[in-house]
């Protein structure tokens, strides 16, 4: 997947607050709208003149925070399902100052190797894309590794019974 697939892909899941995502995905699309901020911004400029920004009002800034409000926090969601945290975590970001300490602590941080309770790690579906294998085989080895992580999770409580068998039918292609 090429960066500029990446940037547009929480476009595409616009509310999937389900499965993970990739650190270059989650820092691609942060990169892809404060540049439209800025450009938004030279734009409010240049028509509305810049003594309107007095009130603090940016129509254009309004508008593109009313369009990627939902993606961004989809993707930032997914972004700490990468790393095994709950969608909750997201509350934190919201309070001055804790917001910058945890993106620097959580989410420069790569995700967890393997498949996790959110799902199988993107890191390795773009290794196994890009190494050209049919998505319809799955060498036995890998499968039987995901099946054995899945187990493991399981042990240690960190998935329900019901969670176990939705990503082993998925491993299998059930």
């Amino acid at each position: 997947m090429t960066n500029i697939e990446l940037m547009f892909r929480p476009l595409k899941k616009y509310a999937v607050f389900s499965g993970r995502a990739r650190r270059k995905e989650y820092w691609l699309f942060l990169l892809f709208f404060s540049v439209l901020s800025f450009i938004g911004g030279i734009v409010d400029a240049a028509f509305l003149g810049y003594e309107d920004f007095d009130d603090g009002v940016s129509i254009v800034g309004l508008l593109l925070t009313l369009v990627f409000v939902v993606p961004g926090i989809a993707v930032l969601v997914r972004r700490l399902h990468d790393l095994d945290k709950s969608g909750w975590w997201i509350l934190p970001f919201f309070i001055p100052l804790v917001n910058l300490i945890l993106m620097l602590a959580f989410l420069t941080r790569s995700g967890t190797n393997g498949m996790n309770r959110f799902g199988t790690d993107p890191l390795a579906e773009k290794n196994r894309q890009e190494s050209n294998v049919n998505n319809d085989f799955v060498p036995k080895d890998v499968t039987e590794t995901q099946l054995e992580e899945i187990e493991q999770m399981f042990e240690k409580s960190l998935i329900t019974d019901e969670e176990r068998t939705q990503m082993r039918n998925k491993v299998l292609g059930l």
